[in-house]
């Protein structure tokens, strides 16, 4: 039950401007250890999603991933071992990396997932 009011109101934790408690309760908005960033179309505010217009010379490769996976690391193999780590250890995903969703019987993750790495 708790878990599906959250899901109805998901939105309000998305992309929320980063601000103090204080500012937060005079804009009469609840702080929330479940906000999140994401990038799916509705607009972001500032502060919380870094966003750089050049890659750095030094870059050698750039990694990108969806939300299927808790933290990412620098091949796809060792952020695979790492999530079935998780899995292992919390295959309801309440304590590690807490979702609305566990692994469910017949599915090896909680959630789809893409790991993208560009080298450079």
């Amino acid at each position: 039950e708790f878990i599906r009011d959250l899901l109805v109101r998901q939105r309000r934790f998305q992309n929320r401007r980063p601000s103090t408690e204080r500012q937060r309760r005079r804009r009469g908005e609840e702080s929330s250890r479940y906000d999140y960033w994401v990038i799916d179309g509705f607009p972001l505010s500032s502060g919380g999603v870094v966003v750089s217009r050049r890659i750095p010379d030094d870059a050698a490769e750039i990694i990108l991933a969806s939300d299927g996976y808790p933290r990412l690391y620098p091949t796809l193999e060792e952020t695979e071992e790492r999530l079935r780590g998780v899995i292992r250890r919390d295959p309801l995903m309440m304590r590690e990396f807490p979702g609305t969703k566990g692994v469910m019987e017949g599915m090896e993750s909680f959630d789809d997932r893409t790991y993208l790495r560009i080298e450079l």
